[in-house]
């Protein structure tokens, strides 16, 4: 019998990036009192969480306010997440010499959040995850009902750079 393929599957299969398990996991919009940055400010925050095996390196990774716009922050490639880890990226318009602090804040009347990756194999820019949110109140956090998974929940109680569960 012939194959469809011209190559074997597994070369095929070998061919494609693995997609890394990388989520947006809680996000808050109006920090008022609930966590403080390295200096003590109050800013706006994403919660990211490594859901796979591996460390992850955050080179070619994006963070946006505009899913228009899906490269307005690269994320710096020094930062690293473990496997089953969690990192806090303020929301603060930029933060000097901090890798951790995003070049854009997060509006308490609502708008969208969105992480990208660039695939080093293809070049492909792709949408790992995404997340629109309405007006906010002061320290209600929206955080995914099982880390990495799950429906985006108002959080009255907050878990940043810890598991929701």
């Amino acid at each position: 019998m012939r194959s469809l393929y011209p190559l074997p599957l597994s070369l095929l299969l070998a061919a494609c990036s693995t997609r890394p398990a990388l989520y947006l996991n809680e996000v808050m919009a109006d920090n008022e009192a609930t966590v403080a940055d390295g200096s003590g400010e109050y800013y706006d925050w994403v919660e990211l969480y490594n859901a796979g095996p591996e460390q992850i390196s955050l080179e070619g990774f994006f963070l946006t306010d505009d899913l228009g716009r899906p490269q307005q922050q690269a994320l710096d490639p020094r930062l690293t997440l473990p496997a089953g880890g969690y990192l806090l990226l303020w929301a603060s318009q930029g933060g000097g010499d901090d890798p951790t602090h995003l070049g854009f804040a997060l509006a308490g009347d609502g708008e969208e959040l969105g992480l990208f990756w660039t695939d080093p194999d293809t070049g492909n820019l792709l949408q790992l995850d995404a997340l629109a949110f309405g007006p906010q109140e002061p320290d209600i956090s929206w955080a995914r009902g099982e880390d990495g998974t799950g429906p985006w929940l108002a959080c009255s109680a907050p878990t940043p750079g810890a598991s929701n569960g």
